[in-house]
C-alpha cells in the first residue's frame, strides 16, 4: 500500500460514511495507478474513471493538498465520478453523437449543480459549479439535464473550445482514452461488465429507496434517480392500444371451455370429468 493509494481508501470511507446508500457504487470501483497520468498521458486531472468501473489515479497528485484541501473533498470528487456512472452518461452521450469533452463539461455541470447544493459534501473550487461558471455560462440556469447543456454549447459554438477542458475518462462520454485499459480481456485489469453495471445501479437504487424510508436527508436527485430506475415506465397509448385489440379479439358467447365449474353432462358419465363452457 503507497500513501496514493491510502489517500483513495481514505476518500471512498469518507463517502461511505456520508453516502452509505451507495456503497455498492461506490466500492465497485477499481482502483488503478497510472504514474504520469497527467505529465505523460495528458489527463487533465489526477482522477479518470472508464465505463468499466476503473478508477485511475496519478500517485504523484493524488495527494496534493491544493487540488483537494481535506479528504471530503476528495470523496467528493470520488462521487461525481460515481455520479457519471450511475447517470449512464457514456451511453448517453454516444446516443446523441456527442462531442467528447464538450459533452464531458455539460455532464460535469449536470452533476455539479445538485453535489454543489449538498451540506455534507464539499466540491473542489476548481471544478465547474453554479459559482465557478466559465464567462460564456454565466446565463446557464441550474438544474438542467447534460443534454440541455450540451445544445447550449452547440448554439454558442463552443465544441472546439474545449480541448483543455475537463475530462473524467470514458464513463462521462464513452470515448476510450490513452491512458485507458480498454475492455476486459483477461489480460488488463478487470473491470465491470455491461450486465454487472446495470445490477449495481438496480441494487444502489433499491438502497436509495429504502433509506428514504429510514432517513429524510437521501438528496432530490437520487431520490429521482433512483425512483426512474425502479419504476418502468409504460407507455399508456401502447397499453391502450393492446386493449382494444384484445377487447376486438374477444367472441361473444361460449367460445371456451373451463374446468372451474361442472358441465351440464356431467352426471351422465362419472368416470370422466368434463369442462364447461
Amino acid at each position: 500500500m503507497s500513501a496514493a493509494s491510502d489517500q483513495i481508501s481514505y476518500g471512498r470511507l469518507v463517502l461511505l460514511e456520508r453516502r452509505p446508500y451507495l456503497a455498492q457504487a461506490i466500492m465497485a470501483l477499481q482502483p488503478v495507478a497510472v504514474e504520469g497520468l497527467m505529465d505523460k498521458h495528458g489527463c487533465p486531472g489526477p482522477i479518470g474513471v472508464d465505463q468499466w468501473w476503473r478508477l485511475y489515479y496519478d500517485p504523484k497528485y493524488v495527494t496534493d493538498a491544493k487540488r483537494w484541501p481535506t479528504l471530503l473533498h476528495l470523496a467528493t470528487t470520488l462521487c461525481h465520478e460515481v455520479a457519471h456512472l450511475l447517470r449512464y452518461h457514456a451511453q448517453r452521450a454516444v446516443g446523441i453523437q456527442a462531442h467528447a469533452l464538450a459533452w464531458n463539461l455539460a455532464g460535469d455541470y449536470e452533476i455539479n449543480d445538485d453535489l454543489a447544493a449538498e451540506k455534507d459534501l464539499a466540491l473542489p473550487a476548481w471544478q465547474i459549479q453554479p459559482t465557478n461558471r466559465l464567462p460564456w455560462m454565466k446565463d446557464w440556469p441550474s438544474g438542467e439535464l447534460a443534454e440541455d447543456y450540451y445544445a447550449r454549447m452547440v448554439k454558442q459554438a463552443r465544441d472546439s473550445d474545449q480541448a483543455a477542458g475537463p475530462n473524467c475518462g470514458s464513463c462521462a462520454h464513452g470515448d476510450a482514452q490513452a491512458w485507458e485499459q480498454g475492455a476486459p480481456n483477461g489480460k488488463n485489469a478487470p473491470g465491470i461488465t455491461k450486465v454487472d453495471a446495470q445490477l449495481i445501479r438496480e441494487q444502489t437504487a433499491k438502497a436509495v429507496a429504502e433509506a428514504i424510508k429510514s432517513r429524510g436527508t437521501v438528496p432530490g436527485w437520487l431520490q429521482r434517480w433512483a425512483r426512474d430506475i425502479l419504476h418502468v415506465q409504460v407507455d399508456p397509448e401502447r397499453l391502450f392500444r393492446g386493449l382494444v385489440r384484445r377487447a376486438v379479439a374477444t367472441a361473444r358467447g361460449m367460445t371456451d371451455y373451463s374446468y372451474a365449474a361442472p358441465a351440464r353432462r356431467a352426471a351422465a358419465l362419472t368416470s370422466v370429468i368434463l369442462p364447461t363452457m
